[in-house]
């Protein structure tokens, strides 16, 4: 936004063309006149006007000036007329003192203390040749930049300070106590976007409590630092969805919990760059499955232990949101299984330890699926080849007293005759019932 503390106005001539072409000012015939009429030595675009008048003054030969100015802008101010140049009818100038109008009132007219004895015994003055008006705005009045903002409010020493508004043509606003022309304390700003916040200022910057209302809808509320969030807040989604937790630099940063809008699903624990990562914990409403352990880049990556709604916890890798890699399965009768898996289910090497009985063996999706060994809880084991959970091939049974079985099966089902190896060695055919 454009600043505008101090309106100064010289009017030597290189300035009169510069005006004329800039602020469509127009300057009037500058002849000294009688003390009854007054001459504009300059008038500018808004209406205000500088005006002077001479009359003679008895023995010293020279003239009485009188100065006025009228203020015929929108806004109050202290108005000053700095080094006035008189040119002096019989030859050469005259330099005045400064001269000081005071406080002008929005259309109001001051006049400064009289001259008197200018151009002495140089026949009085013939014209104001030059000046510098110093116009400070004080008190409530109106700016107009060049870009088309308005500001319309209190001002003090040129800029604005106290209450007041400041509008654009693009549909920026702010609106509070402004000081040293930047919004200060409590405020209002209002982008072009249509996004609006409401709250602390520091020089004009978002800075402590506030308020944001983005244009999907979506709010935050908490601190704010450097016109960023920062600190402690919280941020509703249009979907409903909420985060409340720490922020920095404008990004969920630091602990924090995230609400799914559904209210489906929960995450609490760490995040960095917006996204989750670090210790966490994700957990569904309906308790089918909860997860605590390390997130990176939003995903769940590295050891973690993951809860389900029939009693099962699982402790394992994970890598980029997939549990894969080692890990330990417990059920709630005490039955484990440990080895690799993927998705929760073993896959590839993994041993199932149950109370009648161990599986040893390569899985795949979660059932054996390659050689193993199965031993009994009453001694038995059996040694072979398994398809989709089931036997399949060539296999061996051994027995507590020492016997074994040797058989070929099909879908789990052993093909008839069977080998029979007694603990003497002996071989018979059997054919079971």
């Amino acid at each position: 936004m454009i600043e505008g503390p101090i309106r100064t106005m010289r009017a030597s001539p290189a300035f009169l063309a510069a005006a004329l072409s800039v602020l469509a000012l127009s300057p009037a015939p500058l002849l000294a006149q009688e003390a009854s009429t007054w001459s504009s030595s300059m008038r500018w675009a808004d209406g205000s006007r500088l005006e002077w008048s001479a009359a003679e003054a008895p023995g010293c030969f020279g003239s009485g000036v009188q100065l006025r100015f009228f203020n015929g802008s929108a806004s109050s101010g202290l108005s000053q007329l700095r080094k006035p140049t008189f040119t002096c009818r019989s030859g050469g100038e005259f330099v005045s003192p400064d001269r000081n109008f005071g406080v002008v009132t929005a259309g109001g007219t001051a006049s400064a203390a009289p001259l008197s004895c200018v151009c002495a015994e140089k026949g009085g003055v013939l014209d104001l040749k030059d000046y510098e008006l110093q116009f400070t705005r004080e008190g409530p009045g109106e700016e107009i930049n060049a870009n088309g903002c308005v500001y319309r409010g209190s001002f003090s020493a040129g800029r604005r300070n106290g209450k007041g508004v400041y509008s654009c043509p693009t549909g920026q606003k702010l609106e509070g106590v402004f000081r040293n022309g930047s919004l200060q304390g409590r405020g209002t700003e209002t982008l072009p976007s249509g996004q609006t916040y409401t709250g602390d200022f520091e020089a004009g910057v978002r800075h402590g409590q506030g308020r944001l209302v983005y244009v999907d809808r979506s709010v935050y509320e908490g601190d704010f630092r450097q016109g960023l969030r920062e600190g402690t807040g919280s941020l509703r989604y249009p979907d409903g969805a909420e985060y409340v937790g720490e922020w920095k630099a404008d990004r969920r940063v630091g602990r924090g919990t995230y609400v799914a809008g559904d209210r489906s699903w929960t995450y609490d624990g760490e995040w960095a760059a917006d996204l989750r990562s670090g210790l966490g914990k994700l957990k569904y409403a309906d308790g089918s499955y909860s997860y605590e352990g390390p997130f990176r880049n939003d995903l769940r990556d590295g050891e973690g232990e993951a809860e389900f709604s029939d009693g099962r916890s699982f402790k394992g890798r994970y890598a980029a949101g997939e549990q894969i890699g080692s890990g330990v399965m417990t059920f709630p009768d005490g039955r484990t299984v440990t080895g690799e898996f993927r998705n929760h289910q073993p896959e590839g090497r993994a041993v199932d330890r149950g109370a009648t009985a161990t599986f040893d063996g390569v899985w795949k999706n979660g059932v054996l699926n390659g050689p193993a060994t199965v031993t009994s809880s009453d001694g038995r084991r059996y040694e072979g080849t398994f398809v989709g959970g089931l036997r399949e091939g060539a296999g061996v049974e051994w027995f507590p007293d020492g016997s074994r079985l040797e058989c070929r099966y099909v879908a789990d089902r052993a093909q008839k005759p069977c080998n029979k190896v007694l603990p003497n060695g002996r071989r018979i055919e059997y054919r079971g019932r």
